[in-house]
């Protein structure tokens, strides 16, 4: 995943709320009126990339696994400076990611 998609509206509200506590897709969804079809996209995005991670599984009523997903971002930063763009992510991990667009 490119850094600099974590700029993207949607993507920061995620991780924004999964900063805070663990969220499952339904409650990301409710919570932040982002279309689920696009949540789902997300979740896998940044869980593919690593910056969500699953923290535990539910059964359901239904029979189908509910995970719960926390972000694994300590913090991000963005800098621009004599027309260049640099972005930073630093991991809960202690790892440091950086990219210039």
């Amino acid at each position: 995943m490119n850094v600099s998609r974590l700029l993207d509206d949607y993507i920061i509200r995620v991780l924004s709320a999964t900063s805070l506590q663990a969220l499952s897709t339904d409650q990301l969804n409710r919570g932040l009126a982002i279309p689920i079809a696009s949540i789902y996209r997300i979740v896998r995005e940044l869980t593919d990339a690593g910056f969500l991670s699953i923290t535990s599984t539910e059964k359901g009523r239904n029979g189908h696994d509910t995970k719960f997903y926390r972000s694994t971002i300590k913090n991000v930063r963005v800098k621009m400076e004599n027309g260049k763009v640099t972005a930073q992510v630093e991991m809960a991990s202690g790892v440091v990611l950086t990219e210039g667009a």
